[in-house]
């Protein structure tokens, strides 16, 4: 079953959305994040690490930094410090729902599965259009054998987001 990740930087923006027309103050280093991810998506997961650790220098208290910098934790499979990130980042922005996405995400590769629940739960109240956190609820109800709460959880996620078909 594939795994999306959906990534909110402020309501209405994400890293994967395009920023057009005139740069607002903090859009450019959001659209050097936004690069930053393509690279490491595209395979040059060393070059955008490097990046990163010197925006992280430069910008040490920019969420957006922070944030890209506890996905590619995520995706390097450091659970832990991914971990450590996103509460970080949540201690800040505790109703953010693309984050508290990523941290279900983070707690179910390490075992924590009924805070997982709780984190994609949360995402979803306080986001009911995230169809990444109907699929990411529905992958771990599956795994419990709660067929019914699974069907339904992938069914909103296929309702709002076809690529979940």
């Amino acid at each position: 079953m594939s795994q999306h990740i959906s990534i909110t930087i402020k309501q209405g923006e994400s890293f994967s959305g395009a920023v057009t027309g005139k740069l607002k103050p903090g859009q450019a280093l959001q659209k050097q994040c936004e690069a930053l991810l393509a690279e490491y998506e595209a395979g040059e997961t060393q070059d955008a690490r490097q990046k990163l650790n010197l925006l992280k220098q430069k910008h040490p208290d920019s969420m957006v930094v922070q944030q890209l910098d506890t996905l590619f934790l995520y995706k390097e499979g450091k659970f832990q410090a991914a971990y450590k990130g996103i509460k970080n980042i949540l201690s800040r922005t505790p109703n953010h729902a693309g984050r508290l996405n990523l941290q279900g995400l983070i707690q179910r590769q390490l075992g924590l599965m009924d805070e997982a629940i709780a984190s994609y739960k949360r995402a979803i109240s306080n986001d009911p259009s995230l169809a990444e956190a109907y699929n990411n609820l529905a992958i771990i109800y599956r795994y419990y054998g709660q067929s019914d709460e699974a069907i339904k959880n992938f069914k909103k996620a296929m309702k709002l987001d076809s690529s979940f078909c």
